[in-house]
């Protein structure tokens, strides 16, 4: 997985919610783009998980698979 990838996930228009799949297993689900900050460096991101103020910190070079969610969503796209 690049960043280029990361990248087009996170830009894309309409936003469609994607997963994040690490080394050791672990997957985090990106709901909306303002749930994922990229940092300057590239190296590194920031997953808001939705559970109150609680953040992963992920390592890109950690990153093993990015799907992406190709079911558009229903209703107004708000995620509950």
């Amino acid at each position: 997985m690049t960043i280029q990838k990361l990248i087009e996930a996170h830009d894309r228009r309409p936003f469609q919610p994607f997963t994040i799949s690490l080394a050791d297993g672990t997957s985090i689900r990106v709901r909306h783009p303002e749930f994922l900050m990229r940092t300057a460096g590239g190296r590194t991101i920031h997953v808001a998980t939705g559970k109150g103020e609680e953040a992963e910190i992920i390592d890109l070079l950690l990153v093993t698979k990015l799907t992406v969610n190709d079911k558009p969503s229903k209703g107004n796209g708000r995620q509950h």
